[in-house]
């Protein structure tokens, strides 16, 4: 008998997703090099972005400049998505982290988001760092 757990493949974990995780923060930036950094607490399977933030804002996995520490920034290759201010986008992706940036600085607004989260350990999740398409 193997030794079965839940991990990155480990097809039941995403059948079984749907653990809930939702914040509402209200978001401002220094400049527009600077990221906003969201952790979950366990990988996602889908990410809901809402932008309530009365500008653009750039979502992206690695940060939009290399910081928290990743080697590699997103801002290079133009690998984000633009997400404009009222909209709301869906991503169907596994992450443990995502990252906000602006395309401009003006007053601070709010940003929801809502996560479908599997049961599979953040730590279980590989880097992104370097990437192609992320960073």
């Amino acid at each position: 008998m193997g030794n079965y757990r839940v991990g990155l493949n480990h097809v039941g974990s995403y059948q079984v997703s749907g653990v809930p995780y939702v914040t509402s923060s209200a978001v401002s930036f220094s400049s527009t090099e600077e990221s906003v950094r969201f952790q979950f607490p366990n990988v996602t399977k889908r990410i809901t972005f809402r932008n309530e933030a009365g500008k653009d804002l750039r979502i992206h996995f690695a940060p939009y400049t290399a910081s928290f520490d990743y080697d590699n920034g997103a801002s290079g290759s133009a690998n984000y998505f633009l997400i404009l201010n009222g909209a709301e986008e869906v991503f169907d992706v596994k992450c443990k982290e995502v990252f906000i940036s602006t395309t401009n600085t003006s007053a601070a607004g709010n940003l929801s988001i809502c996560a479908e989260l599997t049961s599979i350990p953040k730590e279980r999740m590989f880097s992104l760092d370097g990437v192609e398409g992320v960073s």
